[in-house]
C-alpha cells in the first residue's frame, strides 16, 4: 500500500556520471511513464483514503484551516502519518484525541469527527 506518489521524470545535468550512461530513456517515453505512474498513484492514493473511512483512529491534534464554507477545522494527524480535517476546541492542541473518519473530499482530504479527546 502506498499512500502518495511523487512522481518526476530524470532531468539530464550535463558533466554528472548520469548524463553520460548509455541508454538514456526518450522524452516520450519518460512523459508516458510519468502519467502512467500518477495515474497508478491515484488509485493507490484514493485505496489508502478508503481503508480510513468510516473507521476510527487515536491522532494528534494540530493546525488549523478553513473548508470552502468557511468553517474552521483543526487538521489531526494520525499514528499512520494520515491527516483527518475536523472541528475540534483550540484547547486540544498538541493532544491525543479519537477521531471517527467520515470520508474525503474533493482535495483527497480525509475528513471526519472527534469521538473523544
Amino acid at each position: 500500500p502506498v499512500s502518495f506518489y511523487h512522481v518526476f521524470p530524470y532531468s539530464k545535468r550535463e558533466g554528472t556520471v548520469a548524463a553520460a550512461m548509455p541508454g538514456q530513456v526518450d522524452g516520450r517515453s519518460m512523459a508516458r511513464r510519468g502519467r502512467l505512474l500518477r495515474e497508478l498513484g491515484a488509485v493507490k492514493r484514493k485505496a489508502f483514503l478508503d481503508r480510513h473511512v468510516h473507521r476510527r483512529f487515536d491522532g494528534v491534534v494540530e493546525g488549523t484551516g478553513k473548508n470552502r464554507v468557511g468553517a474552521v477545522l483543526h487538521e489531526v494527524m494520525l499514528d499512520n502519518y494520515a491527516t483527518v480535517w475536523a472541528q475540534a476546541d483550540s484547547s486540544l492542541e498538541g493532544r491525543r484525541v479519537t477521531v471517527e473518519v467520515s470520508g474525503w473530499n474533493e482535495e483527497e482530504a480525509l475528513v471526519g469527527r472527534l469521538v473523544s479527546s
